[in-house]
């Protein structure tokens, strides 16, 4: 990508095909509920450009709908699920708290991606 010229995203959802709903519990503080919402990836309008799978985290900082690309739809997929449990596992690492999922706060937000 040359310097200065910003390639296209989606800028809405669209169609929602996946969302999870956990709770924030804080050391300190109230417990928050946050929203991850993905879209259908899409493909851009560059006919060699990428897929791009849009996606929000409803609940933290200002909710703006984001995008992760890949080569194909499958990729953009795994990959904004990929980066987004990284994300929220990071989150609670520097907020000093954990995620429930389905009621438990053994689980990591989205699921594990490489045994331990």
């Amino acid at each position: 990508m040359q310097r200065g010229i910003m390639m296209w995203k989606p800028s809405e959802l669209g169609e929602i095909v996946a969302e999870r709903e956990f709770i924030f519990r804080p050391r300190q503080g109230e417990a928050k509920k946050i929203v991850l919402r993905i879209g259908r990836p899409v493909k851009g309008p560059e006919a060699d450009g990428p897929f791009w799978c849009p996606y929000q985290l409803d609940g933290l900082f200002n909710s703006e709908i984001q995008a992760t690309a890949g080569e194909d739809s499958m990729q953009a997929l795994c990959l904004t699920l990929e980066g987004a449990n990284k994300l929220l596992m990071e989150l609670a690492k520097k907020w000093n708290g954990k995620f429930e999922v389905f009621g438990s706060d053994k689980l990591p937000p989205i699921f594990n991606w490489h045994e331990e």
